[in-house]
Parts: structure tokens; sequence; C-alpha cells
């Protein structure tokens, strides 16, 4: 299977509602020219597999997913100088009816500083099953939040990006299925929205 042939494993910006622990008492940003719209960029050091049978992204809730570096660019360049930021990473299943994302987990450390243009995130394993979650894929999210160093200070959500989907399973693989899986990206640069 040539790459050109996979969906491509993306980042988006967020537009729906979130249901997600990291976001629950967040406010959104009071001055929005306070920094340029924020993108992400997520460099990973293994990658997904792809099902080519079924077209899609997969994994297994038991393997520990790849370790993966998150950068922050604000108007195009780097963001290095900033204090206060905080990279969360969870999975979220999408609800159509309410256009939401629900937050079903991962284990394992899901939030880091911003320090020095970039945190990493290892270790982390999906907590659930799409076949759990009424067959549903899941989303790898990641959101900024700035953490005031005044005491009281609202906590502010900067921006969430959302992966492309991935089916999580929990039964064993034939080996039939694995042969015809090949793997792919965890991260390519979310392009700028």
């Amino acid at each position: 299977l040539d790459f050109a042939d996979k969906v491509p494993f993306m980042w988006e910006r967020c537009t729906a509602q979130l249901r997600v622990a990291f976001a629950a008492d967040a406010q959104a940003p009071a001055d929005e020219g306070e920094l340029a719209p924020l993108t992400v960029r997520v460099v990973s050091d293994k990658e997904l597999l792809y099902s080519e049978k079924k077209r899609q992204w997969t994994w297994h809730k038991k393997w520990t997913l790849p370790r993966f570096s998150v950068e922050l660019l604000s108007g195009g360049a780097l963001l290095t100088g900033s204090t206060g930021l905080w990279v969360h990473v969870t999975a979220v299943v999408f609800n159509e009816a309410d256009d939401r994302l629900d937050e079903v987990g991962l284990s394992g450390k899901t939030s880091a500083p911003y320090v020095g243009g970039m945190c990493s995130f290892q270790s982390l394993f999906f907590k659930s099953t799409s076949f759990n979650n009424k067959g549903a894929s899941f989303h790898l999210l990641i959101g900024v939040v700035h953490r005031a160093d005044t005491a009281g200070a609202p906590r502010r959500l900067l921006g969430c990006w959302s992966s492309s989907p991935i089916h999580v399973d929990a039964r064993k693989r034939q080996l039939s299925e694995l042969a015809t899986a090949t793997s792919g990206p965890l991260a390519r640069p979310s392009p700028a929205f």
C-alpha cells in the first residue's frame, strides 16, 4: 500500500463542545490578540497501524501508544518563551447527537508543562475500546491551557486539536490481519487554520 492511498493521520482544531476534565473549569481567552492563533506540531517515535482492509487507523488497548512530543506554533513560529502553558492529552469519542467530544480517557501521565518549545508524553494507554463505546472510533485530543501565576486567576483554554479517528481494539489480532496492516505516521504538522 502506497502512503498516498492511506487516509492521512491529521490533527485538526476542535470546534465541537468539549466534555473533558482539563477543560471543565477553564475559560476562553479574554483577549484573543494576546497570542497569534496557535497550531500544533506533533512528532512521534513510531507509527500507528493502518488497516488497509478497513481503511482506518487502528490500535490495541493493551499496547503503549507511541511516545510523542507536542510543539506549539504561534503565527507560524515555534513558541518557546511563554510561561504558564500546560499541554493535556486525552482520548475522546464524538457524540454526534450533541456535537460534542466526550472523554473516554488515557492511562498514564496526561499533562505536562510546556517548557523550552515542547513537551513530551510517553507510556500512555487507551482506557477503553471502540466496542465498549458503541463501535465509535477514538480521537486523541490535545489541549493547551494557560495557568496564571496569580492565585485565584482563572485557567484559560487556548486551543484544542483532535486527531484522525482510531479504532481501538481489545481482541487478539489474527496473523492475517496484522500482515495486511501497515504502519503510518502518528503525526504530521497540523495545517494552519
